[in-house]
């Protein structure tokens, strides 16, 4: 029983140290506005325009988070921004968003193209919004996951946890053709619990290196697609297990092992495209790495 309590322990502190959600929130009205392109933004209404203008022209949306935590290097699972719906909106209009490729985003200023002519991310996303209802913060009021967008900032030179990043959405056309359709939302003049929040779920590796012993167990191939090997002196000395688990901790394979000194193979076929676990237990402990599967 003492040896079952330290290994849940263990598991327990490993995905506490390793697996993060941080909520960041619009602060100050001059992280959200919009703007028609090269044109100076509106800051202070209590609502946001996402589309199109009446006239035809694209709207550029604004949204600035300030003293985002995630740091350096993580790798971010995944990033949503939250929208709560100020007017209806039924028809569908077709967003791509972009980040601003900055290390510390700068505020919206009342400067002409103030949102609009910053230099973006290579890397963007496309959204589709539909069934907008009033007042409603719900999954369709939230974006597709922009953890591309995210990791493409953090990875920049100067970019440390704390640091403010800004997304840029715009509308694009189908079929070579705009429309005057727009979204609203509210914006920080109407109370930051409406205005536009981002939520990023991330794994710090530095942390999950310091707080484990990634050094004693070695995968090949990672990326694997459907065999690997894993080799690991110390924990193949001794009978044991190996489990690979989920990015929620969850046990999705296991295979017993006696003393040996080859490697472990292991099919791991059935497996999604995905980030695992892999662990090793023997006796009283664990060592832990990371497993890419990638088919």
């Amino acid at each position: 029983m003492k040896k079952l309590l330290i290994l849940l322990f263990s598991i327990s502190m490993y995905f506490s140290y390793s697996q993060q959600m941080g909520f960041f929130y619009i602060t100050d009205g001059n992280d959200d506005g919009d703007e028609v392109f090269n044109h100076v933004p509106v800051l202070d209404r209590e609502y946001l325009k996402l589309g199109w203008s009446p006239d035809g022209h694209a709207i550029y949306t604004g949204l600035r988070f300030q003293n985002v935590t995630s740091p350096k290097g993580s790798e971010v699972l995944s990033a949503h921004i939250q929208f709560t719906a100020s007017h209806d909106e039924i028809d569908t209009i077709y967003i791509r968003i972009e980040g601003e490729l900055s290390p510390n985003a700068a505020p919206i200023a009342s400067e002409v193209g103030s949102i609009s002519l910053r230099n973006m991310t290579g890397m963007s996303q496309s959204w589709i919004t539909q069934n907008w209802q009033f007042f409603t913060p719900g999954p369709d009021q939230r974006t597709s996951n922009l953890n591309e967008i995210i990791e493409e900032i953090i990875n920049q030179d100067g970019w440390v946890s704390g640091n403010a990043m800004l997304f840029i959405f715009k509308p694009y056309p189908v079929n070579g053709e705009s429309d005057t359709l727009m979204a609203m939302s509210y914006e920080y003049e109407m109370g930051e619990w409406y205005a536009p929040q981002l939520q990023v779920e991330y794994i710090n590796w530095a942390d999950v290196n310091e707080h484990s012993e990634f050094s004693k167990i070695n995968i090949y191939p990672n990326p694997a697609n459907d065999q690997i090997k894993i080799c690991s002196k110390e924990f193949l000395a001794k009978d044991g297990i190996l489990e690979i688990m989920n990015m929620n901790g969850k046990k999705i394979l296991e295979k017993q092992f006696s003393a040996q000194t080859d490697d472990i193979e292991l099919d791991v076929s059935s497996l999604q495209n995905g980030v695992y676990f892999c662990r090793l237990i023997s006796e009283n402990k664990s060592t832990t790495q990371k497993l890419i599967i990638q088919k």
